[in-house]
């Protein structure tokens, strides 16, 4: 995932973070990502204002 041994650290400490803030944390798929992105009024992504 990281690539190097050495960021195992930042690894955890992030995967910690997520844990404890499961409740504000949004763990999703791109797909959906992209459906919500969609799915939002123009003008809200920069960039889609037509």
């Amino acid at each position: 995932v990281i690539g190097r041994p050495y960021r195992i650290r930042r690894l955890r400490r992030a995967l910690q973070h997520i844990l404890e803030h499961g409740e504000r944390v949004w763990l999703t798929r791109p797909r959906d990502i992209c459906a919500h992105v969609e799915s939002l009024p123009p003008g809200v992504v920069p960039g889609s204002a037509t």
